[in-house]
């Protein structure tokens, strides 16, 4: 069996916690901030996950959106041992199936994932912008 992808509304914060920390740990993602985490769940619009044949979670996508006009991917995020298997894309993918052709479908890239979109962009139809403005956050905050 192949990996299930779905939309979830009750995710654990422990997944959540475990494979943010694992797909990406040179990002500082607040993984050791229970109330933090429980919170960038309840407020995301759209939970798209990824899960093996044993129901781990190897991919999540979350986001926010209006389901009509915009959609902002603030994680995509793909477990270490399963990169490469498309699991990132297809997560994408579900996501728009969901949204329809109508919801612009953003995100902002670390750096280190910059090539992957780059990659996978002229398949599934994903385009760099030029002009996109940022508050960073502050680190610890």
């Amino acid at each position: 069996m192949g990996i299930l992808y779905q939309q979830e509304t009750a995710l654990s914060v422990a997944e959540f916690a475990a494979l943010l920390a694992d797909a990406e740990p040179d990002l500082h993602r607040p993984v050791n901030d229970e109330p933090r985490l429980m919170a960038m769940l309840a407020n995301a619009d759209l939970i798209v996950t990824a899960r093996d044949a044993e129901h781990r979670l190897v991919g999540i996508a979350r986001c926010l959106t209006d389901f009509v006009w915009t959609c902002y991917c603030a994680e995509l995020a793909v477990h270490s041992s399963c990169r490469g298997q498309g699991i990132g894309t297809a997560m994408i993918l579900y996501c728009r199936q969901i949204l329809g052709p109508q919801v612009s479908f953003n995100l902002t890239s670390v750096p280190a994932a910059a090539a992957f979109y780059d990659r996978i962009g002229p398949r599934i139809g994903m385009h760099r912008i030029v002009d996109a403005f940022c508050i960073t956050r502050e680190r610890g905050v």
